[in-house]
């Protein structure tokens, strides 16, 4: 799945010429595989699959990682009966002129090279590491998880119920960013995820009819590269014992 940065809906009449990111991740294949700066990227004929041009790195819909950054200008755009609806942030284009590879660390916010760590580290995990991490997670930080969420919430005028358990949330609904790390906690489930299925299998999980969720020793290790997410990713929202206890397990694991 390509994905690039958003247009407003008052921008899309003007849609070429305009510049916005696409996200590749590096095992996809379509139009944007194989770009390079002043390459043009075009999908096969009407009706094929879309270039999805985002304005805003913290929009992105990411699915997996790794992958590269690109920054493009929308050379034709897709008709208007192909387009969104006017809420939705982003284009769809057929041709792109790639013009630049950015730092896929934008994607994440002031200090997205600290989810970029963590995210190359998680793409590596193996199964003694995840049983490490999962024994590792201090007993506070499920506190110190909600409480940093909950910042981030209310500095960015987003509501929660003060009942809820933001332990564990990757992102909230309504408008993006939905984290204090944009997609990185989704992105981080998802690779943690995928090593537990190169490693076990579906043993990995548990499920029912309509959901799938990891299992021990996955689960655990999932939650402290969450927590490392937070305490790394988002400093403005926690406090200094908030972090040392969202640090814990990922101290360990680098031996720190």
């Amino acid at each position: 799945m390509a994905v690039c940065v958003p247009s407003t809906q008052s921008d899309r009449r003007d849609a070429v010429g305009s510049e916005g990111y696409v996200y590749v991740q590096d095992n996809e294949e379509g139009p944007m595989t194989g770009a390079a700066p002043g390459a043009v990227a075009r999908t096969p004929g009407s009706g094929s699959r879309w270039i999805v041009v985002d304005e805003e790195p913290s929009n992105a819909v990411l699915a997996k990682w790794p992958g590269k950054l690109w920054r493009v200008r929308i050379l034709e755009a897709a008709p208007p009966r192909d387009q969104p609806l006017p809420y939705a942030r982003y284009q769809r284009a057929r041709a792109v002129q790639v013009l630049a590879e950015e730092s896929p660390a934008i994607l994440f916010g002031e200090h997205g090279e600290q989810i970029v760590m963590l995210l190359d580290r998680a793409n590596s995990l193996t199964r003694a590491e995840a049983e490490m991490l999962s024994m590792s997670r201090h007993p506070g930080a499920p506190a110190a998880y909600h409480r940093t969420f909950d910042r981030w919430a209310k500095a960015t005028g987003r509501f929660v119920d003060e009942r809820e358990d933001l332990d564990g949330v990757l992102r909230l609904g309504g408008p993006m960013p939905g984290s204090p790390v944009n997609e990185g906690l989704s992105l981080l489930a998802a690779t943690v995820s995928d090593r537990a299925e190169t490693a076990d299998g579906e043993s990995a999980f548990h499920s029912n009819e309509e959901d799938l969720w990891l299992v021990a020793p996955w689960d655990g290790a999932n939650r402290v590269f969450g927590d490392a997410a937070l305490g790394l990713g988002a400093p403005q929202f926690t406090s200094e014992r908030d972090a040392e206890v969202l640090l814990t397990g990922w101290n360990r694991l680098i031996g720190a």
